[in-house]
């Protein structure tokens, strides 16, 4: 995916590091990464490395408050209805708060200098039952990681080195050949600033995710 179509997709880091990308447990040269890869890198670059402390927070915070708008205007049955494929927006939920409470402790690591142990958070991760959590309480679950994420953020500076890194699993879809479009998973390791940028770009991605769900449900209240 281009940056300009879907930047929750480009969660990547520099292009100096991109000889340590692993696509399919394989090394992978930067020379041999796709144009969607190499657009990615540049995004995160910009939005995240190189962007102020203040700057990165106030991005990462519109896109903690439009989630928990959105998802806090749901009914419990909105919440669980099904839109007939794939995940209803309870599952999407329970899928930003596995996937983002283990990077609030990556975060607070490499906030502290150092580089965090154990490997990257897994893509795609949801529950063995995301549904048997009631829905108010599986939104108060994701409400914490925010609230955890935002005091890290309100500690942080540019004076904090961003040497440390820790791993992440990027997605991107890229056109492997003409006209042909494929998933392009491998990690990645990002210093503290692109990590946030990372989240708030994976928000993104669900946020439109989400809308498209409501569009399909055909649920009026969320956005009022």
């Amino acid at each position: 995916m281009s940056e300009g179509k879907a930047p929750a997709a480009n969660i990547v880091k520099l292009a100096d590091q991109v000889a340590n990308a692993q696509i399919a447990g394989a090394q992978v040269d930067p020379e041999h990464f796709y144009p969607e890869q190499q657009r990615a890198l540049s995004y995160l670059r910009r939005k995240g490395t190189e962007l102020t402390t203040k700057a990165l927070a106030h991005r990462l915070e519109g896109s903690l408050d439009a989630l928990e708008q959105s998802l806090g205007a749901l009914s419990d049955e909105q919440a669980r209805r099904s839109p007939g494929e794939g995940w209803c927006l309870q599952e999407v939920t329970d899928h930003l708060t596995l996937s983002h409470r283990p990077v609030v402790d990556q975060l607070s690591t490499l906030l502290e200098g150092r580089s965090p142990e154990g490997g990257a958070v897994p893509a795609h991760l949801i529950s063995p039952q995301p549904l048997a959590t009631p829905w108010p309480a599986a939104l108060e679950a994701l409400r914490e990681v925010h609230q955890d994420l935002r005091k890290l953020l309100s500690r942080a500076s540019d004076e904090i080195s961003q040497e440390a890194t820790a791993p992440v699993v990027m997605v991107v879809r890229c056109e492997v050949s003409p006209g042909v479009w494929e998933t392009v998973e491998w990690e990645e390791q990002l210093d503290w600033k692109a990590l946030v940028a990372g989240i708030r770009v994976h928000n993104l991605e669900h946020l439109g995710q989400i809308g498209r769900i409501v569009e399909i449900l055909d649920v009026p209240s969320v956005g009022n």
